[in-house]
């Protein structure tokens, strides 16, 4: 098998790869292995830290350390790109930990579920998107992720400190064509943190030139693919706006690769 574009961003050979693959899925097999063996409740498997791959972990303190850098501050949460919601969700969490009676402070989680349609093939030149075996894939699954993502919420909200109170806005739609709707209907709106996961030229283009401006000073800028070179559209757009801007990385996580403060 060919040693692909993709692969080799990532991997110094084929057979360093398939080395990680293998160490992968055997600290998968032996989860499944020892939550069989002591008959590990579903429950169990989603609240046990010990249930989770020490990587994965990190996200989550990426989070919290960047989310402290806001806490004092007014402002609610952009989420570009929520996907299956891991960020969005962390960003609730926390919200219900260190602000639960702010109920100003909100998420606004935005996504089109429809994956990486809309990319620039000039600008974007994606290694991953551009791959036969993820070009499908990312082109849009009837598998929408967008009814998950609405009875997560519901539920959550069901199990919030104040169960009713709104604290997250789903906005359904194409960035490039919403925004101005968006910004008319939220006049007064501000945000202290924006996390960009989009991995596009065109719609990380257009936040940067669109919502910026809504980021209050001392505010978190996040991206999740700037630096990476399978997202050249990312960076490309990032680097046509913020061409003197100096950006930082926390030294335990890979997310974000980047941010800074506004």
């Amino acid at each position: 098998m060919r040693f692909s574009k993709i692969e080799n961003q990532i991997f110094n050979s084929k057979k360093e790869k398939e080395k990680y693959e293998k160490k992968d899925l055997n600290f998968y097999k032996g989860l499944e292995k020892i939550a069989l063996k002591h008959k590990t409740t579903f429950k169990e498997l989603l609240t046990n830290n010990a249930f989770m791959q020490r990587r994965y972990f990190t996200k989550r303190l990426a989070f919290y350390d960047l989310f402290k850098k806001t806490l004092n501050m007014p402002g609610s949460i952009a989420d570009f790109g929520i996907y299956k919601g891991d960020s969005l969700f962390t960003w609730l969490y926390l919200l219900e930990i260190f602000a639960p009676y702010d109920l100003n402070k909100k998420i606004y989680a935005f996504d089109h579920f429809k994956n990486y349609i809309g990319s620039s093939p000039t600008k974007d030149n994606n290694i991953f998107y551009n791959s036969k075996n993820n070009s499908k894939r990312l082109l849009g699954s009837s598998n929408s992720p967008k009814q998950m993502i609405e009875e997560l919420i519901d539920l959550h909200n069901q199990d919030s400190i104040m169960p009713g109170i709104k604290r997250v806005e789903l906005i359904d739609g194409d960035i490039l064509k919403i925004k101005n709707d968006f910004k008319k209907s939220k006049m007064g709106l501000r945000f202290s943190i924006m996390n960009v996961d989009i991995n596009l030229y065109k719609p990380v283009k257009s936040i940067i030139e669109n919502f910026y401006d809504l980021l209050l000073p001392g505010g978190v800028m996040m991206f999740s693919g700037y630096t990476a070179g399978l997202h050249t559209g990312e960076g490309n757009a990032i680097e046509e706006y913020f061409k003197e801007k100096k950006f930082k990385k926390l030294p335990y996580s890979s997310y974000p690769r980047a941010y800074f403060i506004k």
